[in-house]
C-alpha cells in the first residue's frame, strides 16, 4: 500500500478515499504488512511496525528496500534510551551489525526488557550509543 501526502494536505481535512488509506495502512501494519509511505518530493520509505517484526519479515523488508533496515523511534522514546535530543523529532537508529527482530522490539516499545540492561553500570547513553549508531 503507498500512501501520499504533500504539506498542503496536512492543513485541510482528509477527504474519504484519504481516510480509507491511512485506516488501511494502520490495519497493514497492525498484521505485520510492510507500508509504502511517499512524500511529495518523490522519496518513499517501506515501514513495517516493529512490535510486529520476525527475523523472517525482517529479512523480506531488506530484500523489498534494498538495503539494510533502519528503526525509526519518537524523540521521546530516544530520550527513553538515553539520547540526548533538542527537539522532538523522529530518530532514526541503525544498528552496526545489522539490525535484528528482537534489537526492534526491545527499542521501540517501552513494555519491553531494558535493551541496554547490562551487567555493567554504565550509564544508559553509554550503553544506547555503544548498540546503535544515530
Amino acid at each position: 500500500m503507498t500512501l501520499e501526502l504533500s504539506p498542503a494536505d496536512l492543513n485541510r481535512p482528509l477527504d474519504h478515499a484519504a481516510q480509507r488509506a491511512v485506516d488501511r495502512a494502520m490495519s497493514d501494519l497492525r498484521r505485520g504488512e510492510p507500508v509504502v509511505v511517499a512524500g511529495a518530493d518523490g522519496r518513499a520509505v517501506l515501514a513495517l511496525a516493529a512490535e510486529a517484526v520476525t527475523a523472517s519479515s525482517l529479512a523480506a523488508l531488506a530484500q523489498l528496500a534494498g538495503t539494510q533496515p533502519h528503526l525509526a523511534v519518537t524523540g521521546r522514546r530516544a530520550r527513553a534510551l538515553g539520547f540526548e535530543l533538542e527537539a522532538a523529532a523522529t530518530v532514526v537508529l541503525t544498528a552496526p551489525g545489522g539490525l535484528t527482530a528482537d534489537l526492534a522490539r526491545d527499542l521501540a516499545d517501552p513494555s519491553h526488557r531494558d535493551p541496554f540492561a547490562a551487567k555493567d553500570a554504565q550509564p544508559p547513553r553509554d550503553r544506547a550509543r555503544r548498540a546503535v549508531a544515530t
